[in-house]
């Protein structure tokens, strides 16, 4: 539950993971989800474009699917809610002068991962 992309190593054609603080077992939507909040905390941040930001997951995502099933988007979307709550005390841990601003961008970015997911999951 604590998978980022500082935590991949690339020495091509092959790519590693190292996870020295939490590793643990559980479900893969967790890591993937968190990696994604991750990213998107990127994006809010400004330190990553929106386009790049889903071309990353996207192949984070690819990659996984190679080898088991690719979660469903409505756990994805919920579990990256989720993820980026866990990120919402890093604005006022790092003393940014925009934390109130980054905080409610984060919580808009959760509902609007969450509203959608909700939407799809009533219709199935």
């Amino acid at each position: 539950g604590d998978f980022h992309l500082r935590q991949v190593l690339i020495s091509t054609p092959t790519i590693g993971f190292v996870d020295f603080d939490r590793a643990g077992a559980g479900p893969a939507v967790g890591d993937i989800a968190c990696c994604r909040a991750h990213v998107e905390w990127d994006v809010l941040t400004g330190a990553l474009s929106r386009g790049r930001a889903d071309d990353v997951i996207e192949e984070l995502l690819a990659g996984y699917a190679r080898v088991r099933e690719r979660p469903s988007s409505p756990d994805l979307d919920a579990c990256t809610a989720a993820a980026l709550t866990l990120l919402l005390p890093e604005p006022f841990r790092h003393f940014r002068p925009d934390a109130f601003d980054l905080t409610a961008r984060i919580l808009d970015r959760a509902l609007a991962l969450l509203t959608p997911a909700a939407a799809r999951t009533s219709l199935s």
